[in-house]
């Protein structure tokens, strides 16, 4: 979560706050799997990286856990990463905040390459080769290259608008949605253009304004519409979500969406699918989620 504000001397200032048969893999070797630290308040004092040097690491917030991850949002057991012939399995314990992969809430699924996992605050990715090098040179790497706290084009700011940026930039290379609060002209929408570029996704960036649109527009607007699903649907509409396949959706001062298309957005993010009014065939999408309010939600 972003937070941007003025301060008294106009400065633009903001913060972040942030869902068998066992073999034993080789503890050596630049072909480890682990899991690659992308955020979590507080990461600069945490290990970029996790090797998996055994058939089955704890993920949690005390001794005796593998991962330890110091937050109050994470449960002291929180989940279980096992290994077996035919990969790895990652299994929630009861953690009573969750575990999520890609998004969506799991009891135990199986893991594959880049899967973005989400502990209590604390966000990785999974790696199947190498995860000492992929956090060194794909993820710390790209903010050292480019010299530390580098601020968006466009975004004028201090300090502390500069290091929000190094720490989006470090999650915009996963699926992991995101919000930004802040006032009126504190940058919300140009942080989120910036999570699409840093994101490397080839789709388009498509912004729209909930406020600005009627609440009985809006769910059209979005998820689309089937020729004759009301009056004066005279052809189809693709609708937002499905204009941003492949890319970002940015949903400005989503705070002032109506509840039930809050819920219908909700469910397009844990499925990945979209109905159009009208239709009964619904649409897979692959689209990143940023949001933005004035609101403290």
């Amino acid at each position: 979560m972003l937070r941007a504000v003025s301060n008294r001397g106009g400065q633009t200032t903001a913060s972040m706050e942030v869902y068998d048969d066992r073999r034993v893999p080789s503890s050596e070797g630049p072909r480890q799997a682990g899991l690659v630290l992308l955020y979590a308040p507080g990461y600069r004092k945490l290990p970029p990286a996790y090797p998996i040097a055994k058939h089955e690491i704890v993920l949690g917030r005390e001794p005796p856990a593998d991962v330890l991850i110091p937050q109050p949002a994470v449960s002291r057991s929180h989940a279980k990463i096992i290994q077996d012939h035919h990969g790895f399995t990652i299994r929630d314990l009861g953690a009573r905040n969750g575990s999520l992969v890609n998004g969506v809430f799991i009891e135990h699924c199986r893991l594959k390459e880049g899967d973005d996992i989400r502990v209590g605050d604390a966000f990785f990715k999974f790696v199947e080769q190498d995860a000492q090098s992929y956090a060194a040179y794909r993820i710390d790497g790209a903010v050292i290259q480019k010299g530390a706290y580098a601020t968006p084009s466009g975004m004028v700011g201090g300090f502390q608008m500069a290091r929000i940026a190094s720490d989006l930039e470090r999650i915009a290379r996963s699926a992991i949605s995101v919000i930004i609060l802040g006032e009126s002209g504190t940058g919300k929408e140009v942080f989120a253009k910036q999570v699409h570029e840093w994101s490397g996704r080839q789709g388009s960036f498509c912004a729209v304004n909930c406020a600005a649109i009627p609440p009985n527009l809006l769910e059209s607007e979005l998820f689309g519409y089937r020729r004759g699903a009301f009056s004066g649907a005279d052809r189809d509409h693709v609708g937002l979500v499905r204009a941003a396949d492949q890319g970002t959706l940015f949903l400005d001062e989503v705070g002032d969406m109506p509840l039930e298309a809050q819920a219908k957005l909700l469910r397009v993010l844990q499925t990945k699918e979209v109905l159009p009014l009208g239709s009964t065939q619904p649409y897979t999408v692959d689209v990143r989620i940023v949001c933005a309010t004035h609101q403290d939600l």
